[in-house]
């Protein structure tokens, strides 16, 4: 699971334009049968049906709060969290990045 939502944030985060980042990464994780959704506590929380509750008579939906969930590595090898408000700061931050380097593409042939 931590590797699903790892890839689908970063899916996201290459997205050229989108109007609402963690919307569409809820949407696509649902399309993985996972669920993103808030805890009674207000914490971000991915459920998913599990094989093993079910075999074991212990329910069938498992749920791991976002702040456990762990880590995600980049490419550049820095860890990101998966709960909600990193998320989006990293959204946020590839976005600027992606912004500045389209900027720089564009003033070199310019020149």
């Amino acid at each position: 699971m931590r590797a699903c939502v790892a890839k689908r944030a970063g899916e996201v985060a290459r997205m050229a334009i989108c109007d609402n980042r963690p919307r569409e990464l809820a949407r696509r994780l649902r399309g993985d049968g996972i669920e993103m959704t808030r805890a009674k506590s207000g914490d971000l929380q991915f459920r998913f049906r599990s094989k093993s509750l079910e075999r074991s008579g212990r329910g069938t939906e498992r749920r791991v709060n976002g702040a456990t969930l762990g880590r995600a590595v980049s490419r550049s090898g820095r860890e990101l969290r998966l709960d909600l408000g990193s998320m989006s700061r990293s959204l946020s931050i590839a976005r600027l990045l992606e912004r500045d380097a389209e900027r720089a593409a564009d003033d070199g042939f310019e020149r």
